[in-house]
Order: structure tokens, then C-alpha cells, then sequence
């Protein structure tokens, strides 16, 4: 089965909007060439996934609404998979330890702003700060 993610991508632009021309808008496109992508995402799925209504305005049809819900999490993933093509970089986990004992040795350093500076440094990573007095890094 063919599946072009760039016709997923515009009806889940489509979907939050609720509008064609807003969202055409927002792809930078025209409403007819909107439209002209979403009968041929249509053709693709073999289901409707819209119900067109006057003005503009419309419906997610059930395949339509299962369909949105489901593609966001695989256009997100196809973004990771040709970014690691590209760069041949995947994500990583970034961990350190303070020993026990040192805390108050490590209070005039900065920590928090390092830890700021880091993630500045990978905008598009998810990052979080734990605490922890086990003895092992898992």
C-alpha cells in the first residue's frame, strides 16, 4: 500500500482547522490544491475521511477521525527515521552522576544552567532532570 505521508501531513493540518481555507493558508497553498490532495489521500485509504460541508467548513468522517489519531504518531516517527538517514545520528541518552558525599562541594556550580545549556543545545529532544541515591546508573 502507497501512503504519501506529505497528503497525511496536510489532512492532519486540515483536521486541526476544521476550515480548508485556513488551512490551505497554513500549507501555503491553494484551497483547490487542498482539496485536489485530499481526494488523493482519499483514493489512497480507499475511504472517506471528510465530510464537506458549506463555506469551507467540515467533519472528520469515523475513518477520518481513526485515521487522524493514528498518522500523527507515524509522521512523527518518519521525520526521526529521515533525520537519522541524514545525519546517521539517533537519539541518546545523556546521563550524569555526581558522586554521594559531593553536593555541597558542587553548590556554587551552576548545574541548572548547565543543564539548560545542554538542552539549548537540542532543541528538539526531549529532556528531563532526575534525582536519584542509588548507587548504580541504569
Amino acid at each position: 500500500m502507497d501512503l504519501d505521508l506529505s497528503l497525511a501531513a496536510s489532512f492532519l493540518v486540515l483536521a486541526e482547522e476544521r476550515h480548508y481555507g485556513r488551512a490551505a493558508t497554513r500549507l501555503n497553498v491553494s484551497s483547490s490544491a487542498l482539496t485536489k490532495r485530499i481526494q488523493r489521500l482519499e483514493r489512497q485509504l480507499g475511504v472517506v475521511v471528510l465530510d464537506r460541508g458549506p463555506g469551507g467548513v467540515l467533519d472528520l468522517t469515523p475513518a477520518g477521525l481513526r485515521f487522524s489519531t493514528e498518522v500523527g504518531p507515524l509522521l512523527v516517527h518518519a521525520e526521526a527515521v529521515r533525520s537519522i538517514a541524514r545525519t546517521g545520528r539517533r537519539d541518546c541518552v545523556l546521563r550524569l552522576g555526581i558522586p554521594a558525599g559531593t553536593a555541597e562541594a558542587l553548590r556554587p556550580l551552576d548545574l541548572a544552567g548547565a543543564a539548560r545549556e545542554v538542552r539549548s543545545g537540542f532543541p528538539r529532544r526531549a529532556s528531563s532532570v532526575s534525582t536519584s541515591t542509588s548507587t548504580s546508573l541504569n
